[in-house]
Formats: C-alpha cells, sequence, structure tokens
C-alpha cells in the first residue's frame, strides 16, 4: 500500500543500546518525508530519541515510548478513534515544518552565517 492512501505512518527508532547514540545524536529524516503526506504521524521509540523530543516538542507526532508493540496498537487504535487528534498533528507538523525545517528558511540563515564568518 502506497504512503498516501494509508490513514497514518508509523516512524520507527531503534530500543537496543546499539542503537542509543545513533538515536540521541541524529534526525530520522523520514519523519520530513512524513510531512508531505499530510498524514498523522507516530512515532515509536525511546524517549532519548531525537524524533520522540521534536514530536513531542510541536506536538507533531503521537508517540509511543514503550518497547512493547501493545502499547504502541493502543495508541494507534486510540488515535485512528479520535479524527479531531489527527487533525491537530497534521496541523502542528505543518507548523513545526514552516518553523523549523522549511528549505527556504534553513539555507538563509546557513547563508548568513557563512556570509557573517567570511565578512
Amino acid at each position: 500500500r502506497q504512503a498516501a492512501d494509508a490513514d497514518a505512518l508509523i516512524l520507527l527508532m531503534g530500543f537496543g543500546e546499539d542503537c542509543a547514540q545513533v538515536e540521541r545524536t541524529s534526525f530520522k529524516t523520514k519523519f520530513l518525508d512524513y510531512l508531505s503526506f499530510r498524514k498523522p504521524i507516530i512515532v515509536w521509540g525511546p524517549d532519548y530519541s531525537s524524533a520522540v523530543r521534536t514530536g513531542r516538542e510541536f506536538d507533531s507526532a503521537e508517540v509511543c515510548t514503550s518497547h512493547l508493540a501493545s502499547d504502541c496498537l493502543a495508541i494507534i487504535t486510540n488515535l485512528a478513534r479520535d479524527p479531531a487528534r489527527c487533525s491537530e498533528l497534521v496541523e502542528n507538523s505543518r507548523i513545526m515544518y514552516e518553523e523549523r525545517f522549511n528549505p527556504g528558511k534553513i539555507h538563509s540563515s546557513f547563508r548568513s552565517a557563512c556570509c557573517e564568518l567570511i565578512g
């Protein structure tokens, strides 16, 4: 099934100790890819992961920090029953994109910093 046809999208993060450093320090660009579909996003990962922190900061994703599949399923089920929450998540993710991840803003900030450094 295509992502555009999905009711929601799930971003999986690693729970194992072998994943901890990566999950703390790198941001999953898949999160940004998912924004273009204008669907609710569910982030399933540990508290310390960058995607969980960002999803909570902007309230742009439903978050499950339990490693248990049954807990994530409960979150998915609750979200499926709450169209208002789904709409809220989509709107909050749009705001998150505009405020933090808009390529034009990122480029402008980068360019300004480079000009300041050079000049």
